[in-house]
C-alpha cells in the first residue's frame, strides 16, 4: 500500500531514481533519443520507498501520481522540465491525467476544459517534456 504522503527523503530518492534512469538515455538530434528514460509509477514508488510500498489499487496509483508530481514541481522550481514526463503507467506507457493537470496549473499547458491524455496538444507537450528531460539529464 502507498502512503498518503511521502517524506522528503522518499521524494529525493524518487528524484534520484528518475534522473538516473534518464541518464541512461542519449539525445539524438533535436527530436529523438537512444535508450529508455521511462519509469513506471510502480517502479517509482518501490525505489522511492526502498521497496516498502507497492501499488495495490487505484488510490495507491493516485498517490503515486502525487509523488511524481512532487518531483515535477521541485524540478520546475529549479527551472527544469517536468520530471514526471518520464513516469508512465505500465499498461499505457503514458503519464496519467495528473501530469497534464499539473502542467496546466503551472501555466505550461492550456486546455479548454479537461485534458485528454490521448489528445494531440497533450501528446506534443508530453513529447517536448520527455525530450527536455533527456536533454538536461541524459548522457552527453
Amino acid at each position: 500500500m502507498v502512503p498518503h504522503k511521502f517524506t522528503s527523503k522518499e521524494i529525493q530518492a524518487g528524484r534520484q531514481f528518475v534522473i538516473s534512469r534518464i541518464a541512461q538515455t542519449r539525445l539524438r538530434g533535436l527530436t529523438n533519443f537512444y535508450g529508455n528514460p521511462f519509469v513506471t509509477y510502480q517502479e517509482l514508488v518501490t525505489e522511492a520507498s526502498d521497496g516498502k510500498y507497492h501499488i495495490e489499487d487505484e488510490y495507491d496509483g493516485m498517490r503515486a501520481g502525487i509523488l511524481a508530481g512532487s518531483l515535477s514541481e521541485q524540478e520546475h522550481d529549479l527551472g527544469g522540465p517536468l520530471l514526471s514526463a518520464v513516469v508512465v503507467a505500465a499498461d499505457t506507457k503514458r503519464p496519467g491525467h495528473g501530469f497534464y493537470a499539473l502542467a496546466g496549473s503551472l501555466g505550461m499547458l492550456q486546455a479548454q476544459g479537461n485534458y485528454d491524455v490521448k489528445g494531440a496538444a497533450e501528446l506534443v507537450f508530453w513529447n517536448q517534456q520527455v525530450l527536455a528531460c533527456v536533454k538536461k539529464y541524459g548522457r552527453k
